[in-house]
């Protein structure tokens, strides 16, 4: 074996000691927890491997004391983050410092005690073919059992029904922008409400970079955050310039604040050096006082004229990658704005009402006009501007692109019928319960709650899942088509219970796993229902009749 051949091989050997506990960790990562404290897991496992070798003079049954050794720092800081909700950075650091600790009051009492290796396996065919055999295939079983692991993580992560539910709990994405915070709240926020905003649905957080310490805070949240983070400046370019230094992953610009043209464009060519997008953010509160004079007022002609002055300062120092936003409260204008820009300009779209304000009219307004332009095909960014809580924007957001189809759901989708003559059940109450609950296990997964078994399965044959009231009970269905009968006191627990089986196992499974008279009894309880109160539940041809002859008499 020549010298090259001894370093990939010695490579390989010690790699295997990284790749094995990455792998274990790329799993928690895609989960949503991040172990800071692997290298105090890597040591307590090291510690308890090579004890446990060198008491049984058995090198598997240390290499499985390792492992457990392992698991039990990794079960410690899930505890700690999942359960205990602390901090993963604090978490992960407990963890490296205890496992240092103990491995150096502990380990000086093996390091002079002799181990058996592990025996060397060459691979039979394989190890003889030239040059590379010796390299790849004449190892312990550890490395070959690296070699496996690789395959068998990417294979459960990413075709597996289990690898799929996992990667949902952990896995962050729709749009969101946080804007206003002090710094030392942009600090602490961010990084803590970073995955709240992510869970919820976000792709990208805004922060105001106003002041000086807001800069300096982007430094530390940029390279902690899940998701990029845009900086937001307004009158002083020397911020726009920091931001950039702190490494943020693009700029918002508001033509109508920061005004003089050499200053836009020294930020725009320190953006195109480092490869940072700008977002013009135009705004019909803020444009420059000349294109009021000159339009009239906040009109969509002077929104898109303020847009392409901001497009030829760039162009000038040779910057193109831009996004726009040409924003305003009232819809209407809104509207008018956007699609006289997609007609003026190629560049992407980032859309939003701004001072939308408070749920539920903010929350309309906001719809009313990103909707409207969606479904023209305007638009490739977007965020609610909301007075709530950044989270509610997020959930918006993504909540809005999956009705739209523009987005794989993620989250929950709730349909229930309104309420009428038939329903066995307090549909609003039953479907506010539902909810609740599974809004908190985060299923990916759409769910009906209907009034009655008598159309309720039929109307939602689409869904996913859902629950029919039926007499004094309920009963479930996937796809239309009814799975089992439970207690009406059961109705919420059983439809959450189905909906994570569902999810877990996919509809085929499920339906296959139906009770066997389940249709038989759904259909007997239609009938009792349709006996008792006929087709026409509601009355409504019976009020049709006294409808005419009112008429007839007048």
């Amino acid at each position: 074996m020549n010298g090259v051949q001894q370093a990939l091989t010695g490579g390989i050997e010690g790699g295997t000691v990284i790749l094995l506990p990455a792998l274990g960790e790329l799993v928690g990562e895609r989960s949503g927890v991040v172990n800071l404290g692997v290298e105090g897991c890597m040591l307590a496992g090291a510690l308890a491997s090579y004890a446990v070798a060198a008491t049984t003079g058995n090198a598997w049954l240390g290499v499985g004391g390792g492992m457990l050794a392992g698991a039990a720092c990794g079960l410690f800081h899930s505890w700690l983050v999942v359960l205990r909700k602390a901090d993963q950075l604090a978490s992960g650091l407990v963890v490296w410092f205890l496992a240092l600790g103990i491995t150096s009051v502990f380990g000086n009492s093996f390091t002079n005690q002799p181990v058996t290796p592990l025996k060397v396996i060459s691979i039979p065919g394989l190890s003889s073919i030239p040059w590379i055999g010796q390299v790849l295939f004449r190892h312990d079983g550890l490395v070959y059992a690296g070699y496996l692991l690789v395959a068998a993580v990417w294979v459960f992560l990413y075709r597996t029904r289990a690898g799929l539910t996992l990667r949902a709990t952990g896995e962050r994405p729709a749009v969101v922008a946080a804007s206003g915070k002090k710094p030392e709240l942009i600090q602490t926020l961010a990084v803590t409400f970073g995955a709240a905003l992510a869970g919820a649905g976000a792709d990208i957080v805004r922060c105001t970079c106003n002041e000086a310490e807001a800069a300096e805070a982007l430094a530390r949240i940029v390279p902690r955050s899940p998701v990029p983070i845009v900086a937001d400046v307004h009158f002083h370019h020397e911020l726009a310039l920091a931001a950039l230094e702190a490494g943020v992953a693009c700029l918002r610009l508001n033509p109508g604040n920061l005004r003089k043209p050499h200053e836009i464009k020294m930020v725009a060519a320190e953006a195109r050096d480092r490869g940072v997008p700008i977002r013009i953010g135009v705004n019909a509160g803020s444009l420059h006082p000349d294109l009021y004079r000159k339009h009239g007022g906040a009109t969509p002609e002077a929104m898109v004229e303020s847009a392409l002055m901001e497009l030829d300062y760039f162009r000038e120092v040779g910057f193109e990658d831009v996004k726009i936003s040409v924003k305003a409260s009232s819809v209407p204008l809104m509207v008018a704005s956007y699609r006289l820009l997609a007609d003026t300009v190629d560049h992407p779209l980032h859309l939003g009402v701004t001072e939308a304000g408070p749920p539920p009219a903010g929350l309309i307004k906001a719809t009313a006009g990103m909707a409207t332009l969606l479904n023209e095909g305007i638009g490739d960014t977007i965020r609610y501007s909301l007075t709530a809580d950044p989270v509610e924007e997020a959930r918006a957001g993504r909540q809005l692109l999956e009705a739209l189809g523009l987005r794989e759901r993620r989250g929950l989708d709730l349909i229930a019928c309104p309420s009428c003559g038939r329903a066995e059940i307090d549909v609003i109450k039953v479907a506010e319960e539902a909810r609740a609950a599974l809004e908190e296990r985060g299923l990916p997964i759409q769910v009906a709650v209907m009034g009655c078994v008598v159309n309720g399965p039929g109307e939602a044959r689409e869904a996913d899942l859902g629950i029919a009231a039926g007499r004094h009970c309920g009963h479930l269905f996937i796809k239309g088509r009814i799975v089992r009968k439970v207690a009406e006191d059961r109705m919420v627990e059983a439809l959450v219970e189905e909906a994570a089986r569902l999810v877990a196992e996919g509809v085929e499974a499920r339906l296959a796993a139906a009770d066997a008279g389940a249709e038989s009894e759904a259909e007997a309880d239609r009938q009792a229902l349709l006996g008792a109160r006929g087709a026409d539940a509601n009355a409504s041809e019976a009020r049709v009749e006294l409808v005419r002859r009112r008429l007839e008499g007048a």
